[in-house]
């Protein structure tokens, strides 16, 4: 039996007249349900605004006709019309009693004032009767006050691994396929997150007579969670090979899968302060607020660990939250908060409450990382669920400059006097020196030509980085050496050669000899 109808049981055991279930997978709850109904031997019959009543098992059909008493079941399609036929069940049943009663897309009866109203009239009855009314939806949509906690709430989780690992046993029992231990790992790693009805829709085209292709399952696999508002399954990178700089972050990065508490996927937030502006006032809406109270109680929830990464653009925060779980070989996820604003009431909420859910199901175990260019908006409550604190990704020094020459000239293999780096590099971020090494290698010009039009996406940028220096500087952690963040020194302009000598300009100097 499983855990659902194991609760389900329990509950009409206690008499529990108004049950509402979260779940991924609606049919295959009401199968269930109707599967409990034989094993009780009561009627089971089942709502939905497209068919109205129709009763779902053998005792059940005969029940349904009782209610409708000769009128077309699709004159029931409203459920304020609907719910009251319910009185009619119990009669049915004769001695049988314990009639239940299915509404598909129910979350959305209990979500309405007038439906709910109909509901708690009824609710008497149905407790007097021995009725269970059970309502499937998706997580998120609550009831409305009326109903209030009145609805028992049961959560039907995606499948777990071991459910999985049946559903492919059987399938591949079904097609005559044989997976090898490997290839059985491989398949139920890539049908996380998913339902039990989802994971056949998933595998199936991807089985061979040996074996399974890997690479069909797993755009299967992304384009299913893709489908979830909200989050996008990030490709797979070179992982921590394609970063140069930032040596602290990414000893810290290797050390989250050598450790006791490796994570199964990495959740990414982006530009997480743009997406929670206003959320603790100003948002009239109060979609920054809802989306902010989910992630809160997720993270408090799960216990996930995670970390922020806060700097100027381009300076490799969104390259890292990708580069770990590349590194780790697991998968990244990107938990897109714009995308959760609904434009309807409760809309963000679902969405919110639904994208944890597969979440949750997607990894035991998640490390978030939300990656920022400032921390103005971000609430304190939210720091501090990230337990491993906030790490600054300043502008690369010159140790880390040169080493991210080098790996993008590699990548585009600009080689020789072509890959030089231009002589003064000072402003220059990771994204701009990658953006020149493309150019270059697009106009097949060298890397110092390029530069020489070039204009460092930082100089528009210097008070805002300056002042996000100030408020990091011994107190965020430095990306690049251990220990708290410290404001940089600044680097002395590097040296041009005029005739036989070189001759050294400061600042000041360079300014003079270019006017």
């Amino acid at each position: 039996m499983c855990e659902l109808s194991k609760r389900l049981s329990l509950a009409r055991a206690k008499g529990i007249p108004l049950i509402r279930v979260s779940t991924s997978d609606q049919p295959a709850a009401e199968q269930t349900i109707i599967q409990l109904g034989d094993r009780e031997n009561v009627p089971v019959v089942g709502w939905n605004r497209a068919t109205g009543w129709s009763g779902l098992n053998q005792s059940g059909q005969d029940c349904c006709a009782t209610m409708l008493d000769g009128a077309s079941p699709l004159s029931a399609l409203d459920p304020v019309e609907a719910i009251p036929m319910l009185q009619k069940a119990q009669s049915a049943g004769d001695d049988r009693g314990g009639t239940i009663a299915v509404f598909l897309a129910g979350d959305r009866v209990l979500a309405d004032p007038i439906s709910a109203v109909a509901i708690l009239r009824l609710r008497t009855y149905l407790e007097a009767s021995g009725i269970t009314l059970i309502t499937l939806g998706s997580t998120g949509i609550s009831p409305c006050s009326e109903i209030g906690a009145d609805a028992w709430p049961i959560d039907d989780p995606s499948p777990d691994a071991d459910r999985r690992a049946a559903l492919i046993t059987t399938l591949c029992a079904d097609t005559g396929a044989e997976l090898s231990p490997d290839d059985m790992r491989v398949a139920v790693q890539y049908t996380r997150g998913l339902s039990a009805f989802g994971t056949r829709q998933a595998l199936a085209p991807s089985l061979k007579r040996s074996g399974i292709d890997r690479d069909l399952l797993r755009s299967t696999w992304r384009a299913a969670i893709d489908s979830v508002p909200g989050l996008r399954v990030v490709s797979e990178g070179e992982g921590l090979s394609g970063v140069a700089g930032l040596s602290e972050l990414r000893a810290h990065a290797t050390s989250l899968f050598t450790g006791r508490t490796r994570p199964d996927a990495i959740v990414w937030v982006d530009e997480v302060e743009k997406a929670l502006a206003g959320s603790t006032g100003g948002d009239l809406s109060g979609a920054s607020s809802a989306i902010l109270g989910t992630i809160l109680t997720e993270l408090e929830d799960s216990g996930a660990e995670g970390a922020i990464l806060v700097g100027p653009p381009g300076t490799g925060k969104s390259l890292m939250a990708c580069a770990v779980g590349a590194a780790g070989s697991v998968p990244t996820i990107q938990l897109d908060l714009g995308r959760l604003k609904g434009g309807l009431v409760g809309q963000t909420e679902a969405q919110a409450a639904q994208a944890m859910r597969v979440l949750r199901a997607l990894a035991g175990r998640a490390y978030w990382i939300a990656t920022s260019n400032g921390l103005a908006s971000i609430p304190t409550e939210l720091r501090r669920r990230f337990t491993d604190g906030i790490w600054m990704c300043d502008l690369p020094n010159r140790d880390e400059r040169s080493a991210i020459w080098e790996l993008h000239a590699s990548q585009f293999e600009l080689a020789g006097d072509v890959g030089l780096p231009p002589t003064d590099d000072r402003s220059y971020s990771g994204a701009d020196i990658r953006n020149v090494c493309r150019s270059a290698w697009r106009t097949m010009r060298s890397v110092r030509d390029v530069a020489a039009s070039y204009v460092p996406s930082t100089l528009s940028a210097r008070e805002q980085i300056e002042t996000l220096r100030r408020n990091a500087s011994g107190t965020y952690r430095s990306a690049s050496y251990p220990g708290p963040y410290r404001m940089p020194e600044q680097e002395a302009a590097p040296s041009v050669a005029t005739g036989a000598r070189r001759v050294q300009l400061d600042d000041s100097k360079a300014s003079k000899a270019r006017a």
